[in-house]
């Protein structure tokens, strides 16, 4: 059994793997690249939001970013759309896992995601704090009514007008701008956008596809940090278990 995907060397059938049994990696912020996902943990210290967040998703993981490379990431916060700096991020959280997509990340779709959270950065994008409440609702009814979506979907003409996801939503909570990111860079055609909708995307659940990446490892502040073998993420397969450096 495996899962064919197309890598930066072509596209291969890699084998599925067993849970991790070793200690995940402690990264250094020199190790994280423009593309990949940031999910992070508030641990102990969450506020009242997050821990919100942690009740209505179910996961412990309250927050999503993306990387940008070069020390900058992307993210939709209370305040907005904003860039920060890799370092302001990880001081804001316990930890923060950090996955890598599946799928690669070329030089091109590097160039479309920063061109796309420069345009949402400059239009001021809000925060969409309604969706982020309405969110374990929104993902079961997008779960039940996936059939009719696609009937809906392909029914429309011509296709010239089959895209599910345009440009520039007016407002992200966390997890829904990476998810969209994701569009943008063009990792999603239209007719998949109807399965992977930004809306309807929680944290954690970034985590748990293979599209938004796998896990590379953590990355905390603290002198000596041990992430938890309870974490949801800690026995992951890892990507460097999985692919070759010819595939990077």
């Amino acid at each position: 059994e495996g899962v064919k995907v197309q890598t930066p060397s072509g596209e291969k059938w890699l084998q599925l793997i067993p849970p991790a049994d070793e200690p995940p990696k402690m990264l250094t912020l020199a190790e994280v690249r423009a593309g990949d996902v940031l999910l992070c943990n508030c641990g102990a210290d969450c506020d009242a939001f997050q821990k919100e967040i942690q009740r209505r998703t179910g996961s412990a993981y309250v927050h999503a970013a993306i990387s940008l490379g070069e020390g900058i990431v992307g993210e939709s916060v209370l305040a907005g759309v904003q860039r920060v700096s890799l370092t302001e991020l990880v001081g804001r959280y316990d930890h923060i896992a950090v996955f890598r997509s599946a799928y690669g990340w070329s030089p091109e779709r590097v160039q479309k995601l920063r061109d796309f959270v420069d345009h949402e950065v400059t239009r001021s994008a809000k925060y969409n704090l309604i969706g982020a409440l309405k969110l374990p609702r929104s993902s079961r009814a997008h779960a039940e009514s996936i059939d009719a979506q696609l009937r809906e979907f392909f029914s429309r003409v011509p296709d010239s007008k089959k895209k599910a996801v345009f440009f520039g939503r007016k407002r992200y909570f966390c997890s829904e701008f990476v998810a969209q990111c994701f569009v943008e860079a063009g990792f999603i055609d239209p007719s998949g956008q109807v399965f992977f909708n930004p809306r309807v995307q929680s944290p954690g659940a970034l985590g748990k596809d293979w599209l938004y990446g796998v896990l590379v490892g953590f990355m905390s502040q603290k002198a000596n940090y041990v992430v938890s073998e309870d974490d949801e993420f800690y026995g992951d397969p890892r990507y460097h278990e999985i692919f070759s450096e010819e595939d990077e």
